[in-house]
């Protein structure tokens, strides 16, 4: 499971790449942890909308049971209760602005990351959703069965720029096939840094 990544872009990069509407000025987390604040494309009516949202929602909202996080960062589509699939309805998808994710490494006690990126793209979308909590928004991201490039179980659900549309807003039988599919790892590149894995860097 995904608990760490990083956005190091500009609203301009995300407005050219993602053709959304995006404000004046923004804040966003450069490195993204739970419960911190990362960039989230939407759409509206016709439109896309880039804007900041904090990640993680309430576990009982989006699957409808507790587990051991009070908020859930990512899900498997294919464990969403039936009676909870409306979370996915066009009006819900979201795509998650990223330039790499990170895996742990090593031994307990000792272990640091491993990034994961896209050899094509600087910046590429994670598939989500998204919800209204309270006076916010919130998001969680989408895993597929982890390729041969990434370590472990799962890894985020990558989007090409080509499925953007249908993803946003297309029928839930159509979109719904890209909530399962793996990344190609001929198209991935890894990156390990000897960075401590719970080094985190504060927010300003």
């Amino acid at each position: 499971m995904t608990t760490l990544y990083r956005c190091r872009t500009a609203l301009s990069e995300v407005r050219d790449q993602f053709r959304a509407i995006t404000p004046d000025r923004a804040s966003w987390s450069a490195e993204v942890w739970p419960e911190r604040v990362g960039l989230v494309v939407y759409r509206k009516g016709s439109k896309r909308i880039a804007e900041p949202m904090r990640w993680g929602i309430p576990s009982t909202i989006l699957n409808g049971g507790r587990n051991r996080r009070a908020v859930s960062t990512s899900i498997r589509f294919n464990r969403v209760k039936v009676e909870k699939l409306a979370r996915f309805d066009n009006p819900w998808r979201c795509l998650i602005v990223m330039d790499s994710f990170a895996y742990p490494s090593g031994p307990p006690g000792a272990r640091t990351r491993t990034w994961f990126g896209l050899d094509s793209r600087p910046v590429f979308a994670w598939t989500g959703v998204w919800a209204h909590i309270g006076e916010e928004k919130r998001y969680c991201g989408l895993l597929a069965e982890a390729n041969l490039v990434v370590a472990g179980p799962s890894m985020p659900v990558i989007l090409d720029p080509d499925d953007y549309k249908l993803w946003l807003g297309g029928r839930f039988d159509r979109a719904t096939p890209l909530a399962n599919r793996p990344y190609s790892e001929e198209r991935m590149y890894t990156e390990a840094l000897g960075e401590p894995w719970n080094a985190v860097v504060e927010e300003a």
